[in-house]
């Protein structure tokens, strides 16, 4: 089916200093369209590049090299922002986090301070363009949008189709390789792409009920997490095909991350964050104690953040 393009309204911006690391998050408060300040663009570290696909360690001991568990309230605070939900990891190593109902799209730097934010509605899932535009999932109209962070300017990039009694869009992947935007459209429980540019959109794969998220994993494949399924967690091919259930997870699972062989995901009702080798079939609980975690994101520095929506809290942990 064929998608088109409409133009919406502009975006708000608020440009203070809402939460940095450590501190406790405010109350946002109606935005005024104003310019913004232009923020000091972080100089990405040489460990911004993508992590290898490769390893030294044999592939069925990969974790084996994974952290004891740790409680959420032990890790290091990352940055706070009130209601935080997805969270995407810009090719300069800014953060971008969106908080659902609370109307605010954030932009922090790779340190965890507050660069800005964006007033738009219901954002979830978040994807930071290269040309420095962002798209976001706009939940409770069910379609994707496009945000101009220069003229604050927006645009109606997909939309997709409600149905009665399943949730709207929650996440928003990408597939780097093929510049493709990876949509898992929860209301029609199916895996979509679109060009990066703009475009129509193409069905990779159907029977993924309240799919949430998608990630490129290892192994030209898809992986795709459901909120709803029992295994949570199915492959898809990159091409497009049937969905096939990693038939050891047990649960239902919220956002997804790869690096490396591992794929890292959190289960909202467990209230963890796990490391899963597809390899073999095992998980590793990496974060417990965590109230409602809905984001997950791999941090230029090879650490992972996770965003818990209850307190606004943002925190890393290492990887495998």
């Amino acid at each position: 089916m064929t998608w088109r393009l409409m133009r919406a309204g502009a975006a708000l911006l608020v440009v203070t200093v809402l939460f940095a690391c450590g501190s406790t998050a405010p109350t946002i408060t109606p935005a005024t369209k104003v310019s913004p300040t232009p923020a000091t663009t972080p100089t990405p570290s040489p460990s911004a590049t993508p992590a290898p696909t490769t390893s030294t360690v044999p592939i069925t001991q990969l974790l084996t090299k994974c952290p004891a568990p740790r409680a959420f309230s032990s890790l290091t605070r990352f940055a706070s922002v009130a209601g935080a939900r997805e969270i995407d990891v810009a090719s300069d190593g800014s953060v971008w986090v969106s908080t659902g109902s609370r109307g605010v799209i954030a932009h922090l730097s790779s340190a965890g301070a507050a660069m800005a934010s964006y007033n738009e509605q219901t954002p979830t899932g978040v994807v930071a363009l290269p040309n420095g535009d962002v798209l976001f999932a706009d939940q409770s109209a069910d379609r994707i949008v496009e945000l101009n962070t220069s003229t604050l300017a927006t645009s109606t990039f997909l939309q997709l189709t409600p149905h009665a009694g399943q949730p709207n869009i929650e996440g928003l992947g990408v597939d780097p390789a093929d510049a493709l935007l990876l949509v898992p459209d929860t209301a029609q429980g199916q895996l979509e792409s679109v060009p990066l540019s703009g475009g129509e959109a193409t069905v990779l794969a159907t029977g993924v009920a309240q799919a949430v998220d998608a990630a490129v994993g290892p192994g030209s494949v898809i992986e795709v997490s459901s909120s709803s399924l029992v295994p949570g967690l199915v492959s898809v091919p990159q091409a497009g095909g049937a969905a096939t259930p990693y038939k050891t997870v047990l649960l239902h699972l919220g956002a997804v991350v790869v690096s490396g062989l591992l794929i890292y995901f959190t289960a909202p009702p467990s209230k963890r964050v796990y490391a899963f080798n597809p390899a073999t079939g095992n998980t590793a609980v990496l974060v417990t104690a965590i109230p409602n975690p809905l984001g997950l994101g791999l941090l230029g520095n090879g650490d992972l953040v996770v965003s818990d929506a209850t307190s606004g809290t943002l925190a890393t942990f290492h990887t495998c």
